[in-house]
């Protein structure tokens, strides 16, 4: 009996220990589930912009008052139009438009970088608003709303394609100087969509560089003409490493079908190509730029390819780009 008893009591406090440890796990898990719910910590890891992957940049719940209505980090500006939390949360309109049925998940995030208009939709339209000296998070630089495509790899065959329905409603003026259209220092108009790419080798130029961007500009009488801003060697930046080619003229507030094409023909050579109306109007054979590294002569050559588009850039006025029935495909 008083062995029975013994056992008896050692279970009992054997019990009690171990309920001890239960009730301090589940309060140690409580408490770190109050804190990630609690809004001051930050969940979302933001990317490094090295990779321009936006699907990995998530929207700040926190936001400025009045009518800026972006988020308040000085990373913050990318985020999603739509989060499936979201109350009356409504569709996006790229949120499903892969030819090749692949995952794109990264064209749904926006990179808005002006606090003049926010991203707006109406029926199947997207509208990319500007206003001049609206960038509040990386001034002087132009405001912008944009789209990043996916980014593939140098490799023969690889590409990443963006093509949809264009309507330039309004576009950026000059702010000083008196040049021509074609010339790359002239200021008026906005780029609608830009091909992007970095460098192997990199010597000179950028380290994330647009390798061509299409900029719409008003001609006064009811049109605006469209002009590739390219470079002219790899590496080539600011006015003097940049051409101007035009593409065509085209009447606002009526769309147009657009695509751009950025891709590699072999593992070396890099290309882009224009497409408007379903008709190839330019094709730009990227130029590998010879230099030299730690006494010996390369090649600065293409290490990837990617696409952005909306709006982007405004020196004086208001822009407004909207963009409908937009199709991404790539390889890579």
């Amino acid at each position: 009996m008083k062995r029975h008893l013994k056992n008896l009591k050692i279970n009992i406090i054997t019990g009690i220990f171990l309920l001890s440890l239960i009730m301090t796990y589940s309060c140690s898990q409580n408490e770190d589930l109050d804190n990630i719910n609690d809004e001051s910590v930050l969940i979302d890891e933001v990317e490094d912009d090295e990779n321009n992957d936006l699907s990995g940049k998530k929207k700040d719940p926190k936001r400025l008052s009045g009518g800026c209505d972006n988020p308040r980090r000085s990373d913050g500006q990318y985020y999603r139009q739509y989060e499936s939390t979201d109350v009356g949360a409504g569709t996006d309109l790229v949120s499903k438009t892969a030819i090749n049925g692949k995952n794109v998940d990264v064209i749904k995030f926006l990179d808005d970088r002006t606090c003049g208009y926010n991203y707006s939709q109406s029926g199947n339209r997207g509208i990319y608003r500007l206003k001049a000296g609206s960038n509040k998070f990386d001034a002087p630089l132009q405001p912008r709303i944009e789209r990043a495509s996916k980014k593939v790899d140098r490799k023969k065959g690889n590409f990443v394609s963006v093509e949809g329905y264009v309507n330039v409603k309004r576009v950026g003026g000059r702010n000083s100087g008196t040049f021509g259209f074609n010339d790359p220092r002239d200021q008026r108009g906005t780029y609608i969509i830009q091909a992007k790419g970095k460098h192997a080798n990199r010597t000179i130029g950028s380290s994330d560089p647009a390798i061509l961007l299409i900029v719409a500009k008003d001609r006064g009488n009811g049109t605006v003409d469209l002009w590739a801003e390219q470079i002219k060697v790899r590496g080539g930046s600011s006015n003097s490493g940049r051409e101007m080619k035009k593409l065509a003229n085209v009447r606002k507030n009526q769309r147009f079908k657009l695509k751009m094409t950025n891709g590699f023909s072999t593992d070396t050579k890099q290309y882009v190509k224009i497409e408007i109306n379903n008709r190839l109007v330019h094709t730009f054979d990227v130029k590998n730029t010879k230099v030299t590294i730690d006494g010996q002569q390369k090649f600065q050559t293409g290490r990837d390819a990617k696409i952005r588009f909306g709006a982007y850039r405004c020196h004086k006025g208001e822009a407004n780009i909207e963009w409908s029935d937009v199709r991404h495909d790539f390889k890579g």
